[in-house]
């Protein structure tokens, strides 16, 4: 089976829990991207990933910003490390300026 479904960005943007209910409207919806699309989303959604239920969804996925006003790359590196192993994590290439970090 196909796992197809929505970005919480997409569908409300900034407000991820939001994108996440509205999400789960969709029966046929069975994979998820947590969108902290904008820097300032990255701590907020980080923080709250251990009390969601995403249980629902047989693949969810995480979009790092695209880009970096308001923390570094050591703080956005610092972050996604705290996500489970197994998420895969999107990133736009041109964020990465030190290799090494990563």
């Amino acid at each position: 089976m196909r796992h197809i479904g929505f970005s919480s960005g997409a569908l409300a943007k900034g407000d991820f829990r939001r994108g996440i209910a509205l999400q789960r409207t969709c029966p046929n919806a069975t994979a998820l991207e947590l969108s902290a699309l904008r820097d300032s989303e990255l701590h907020p959604l980080v923080g709250a990933l251990p009390s969601l239920d995403l249980s629902r969804f047989a693949y969810v996925s995480f979009h790092a910003p695209s880009r970096l006003r308001e923390i570094t790359e050591r703080d956005l590196v610092d972050a996604l490390r705290q996500l489970p192993p197994t998420m895969p994590i999107v990133v736009h290439p041109e964020l990465i300026q030190s290799v090494a970090a990563w």
